[in-house]
């Protein structure tokens, strides 16, 4: 048999709880896949993907480019010394803090 492709005469009878069978469904479905490609990638070990993952990571991406283009503002404005007003680095500071804080919470929902 090929890599990649898969016996159909060969199956696996699992019981489950009515509970067990939608949370299983409701993840295979979050992985784009069907509920036996996602069984058979759990079973064997397989690492799988939540579609939302990526949708994360692009969040996540997002906001570092927001956060590089923030630095480099600060970098700019303190560059100019003579006219930086103090207000204006603190509330850039703050910014960035808020972007950080933003990255936390995306994180953590991965």
């Amino acid at each position: 048999m090929k890599s990649g492709t898969v016996n159909r005469e060969k199956s696996l009878r699992v019981y489950l709880s009515d509970e067990d069978r939608k949370i299983i469904e409701r993840r295979a479905d979050e992985c784009n896949l069907s509920v036996s490609a996602y069984l058979r990638k759990s079973g064997l070990g397989q690492r799988t993907r939540s579609a939302l993952d990526g949708a994360v990571a692009m969040d996540l991406l997002k906001i570092n480019g927001e956060l590089g283009r923030l630095g480099g503002f600060l970098k700019l404005l303190i560059s100019e010394k003579n006219n930086v007003e103090v207000s204006d680095i603190h509330s850039l500071l703050e910014k960035i803090d808020n972007t950080m804080d933003e990255i936390r919470r995306k994180a953590g929902s991965v």
